[in-house]
């Protein structure tokens, strides 16, 4: 059974726990940092689609796709 995603919230409040981590107890758990730091990137990219809303809805009054009509 998969895990769903995690929200980047979510994974912004393990970032801050692993940073603790690797203050406290060293650099071993530093693997954890880097990969949830990527992670976060992943999570943070707007897709394609969601840069064209908000293009559309930066362009139109109602937003949408009569901004082309």
């Amino acid at each position: 059974m998969a895990l769903p995603n995690p929200s980047a919230a979510e994974i912004r409040e393990g970032l801050i726990y692993a940073a603790y981590l690797v203050e406290r107890y060293g650099e071993v758990y530093a693997p954890i940092l880097d990969r949830l730091e990527r992670e976060l990137a992943a999570a943070q990219k707007e897709t394609p689609r969601d840069r064209a809303r908000r293009i559309l809805e930066a362009h139109t009054f109602e937003g949408g796709l009569k901004a082309i009509r």
